[in-house]
């Protein structure tokens, strides 16, 4: 507890709305898990539109795939965080997002869905 104590130091009481590391992490999440929760929403019919031949059955089956790759990176993401910075991580995760979407825009087929 001395140790917790002595970590604190430093600390200056703000009010919530001063904490402005909260509120661009808070609203960082909110985009990050609203864009997912967007494409979940609009993913079977992007398959099955983009890919000549699949069922509503067999993109549903794709969605569920990478609705289970999401919680992976999540759960890894967490993992990294305990030995790198969780800003360095969030970035990296962000810039992947944005390069992935950005390739999915303009790809068609296998390589629209696997994007």
């Amino acid at each position: 507890m001395q140790a917790q104590a002595s970590g604190t130091e430093n600390f200056v009481d703000k009010p919530l709305l001063k904490h402005y590391t909260l509120f661009w992490a808070t609203f960082s999440q909110f985009c990050y898990v609203g864009a997912q929760v967007a494409i979940a929403g609009y993913f079977v019919n992007y398959v099955v539109e983009t890919r000549i031949g699949t069922s509503h059955a067999s993109a549903a089956n794709f969605l569920a795939t990478a609705q289970g790759c999401f919680a992976i990176g999540r759960f890894t993401g967490s993992f990294i965080m305990k030995f790198v910075r969780p800003r360095k991580v969030f970035l990296a995760f962000y810039v992947g997002v944005l390069a992935f979407i950005s390739a999915a825009c303009s790809a068609r087929g296998n390589a629209g869905l696997g994007q």
